[in-house]
């Protein structure tokens, strides 16, 4: 049983499909019933499944693929994402260089952001995630993620 947005029926906007409260995943195999439930799709629940269980107890973090001495990506980052050149290098230190942390889909979509406005990121998996911001499945359009980089760049002193 199935419900959709119309963002998701009519105009085609995949991450808009919504599979409702009253869906049911069944495993032939061994019998097990999952519910799958809120704004994803069941093809995203099994895709964040199989990350969970590829990453073995580590976590996906994304990180920015330069460091504070490449200027010209200093400059863009700050620019693009309205905050101080301090707090910009705070950023791409080593200490506060874990921008995100979350589901692999989720980062991943959040890299392709980040590189339509010209700033190069990457998604590891590391032992732990420090400080990094939670992507949330809310965080799905430039303007949040934008937003939540910002506010940790200027939490940080």
């Amino acid at each position: 049983m199935r419900a959709n947005s119309e963002d998701y029926v009519l105009h085609g906007r995949f991450e808009r499909c919504y599979i409702g409260v009253n869906a049911f995943l069944v495993n032939i195999g061994t019998g097990e019933i999952e519910t799958v439930g809120s704004g994803q799709s069941y093809e995203q629940y099994l895709q964040d499944k199989y990350d969970v269980i590829d990453a073995a107890e580590r976590k996906y973090v994304m990180t920015p693929s330069f460091d504070r001495t490449n200027k010209m990506e200093l400059i863009r980052l700050r620019q693009e994402i309205g905050c101080s050149l301090q707090s910009a290098l705070r950023l791409l230190s080593p200490e506060h260089c874990m921008w995100f942390t979350g589901k692999l889909r989720l980062l991943e979509r959040a890299k392709d952001m980040f590189k339509a406005h010209g700033i190069e990121t990457q998604v590891d998996l590391k032992p732990a995630s420090g400080s990094a911001v939670e992507m949330k499945e809310e965080m799905w359009h430039w303007e949040a993620v934008r937003s939540a980089l910002s506010e940790r760049a200027n939490s940080l002193s």
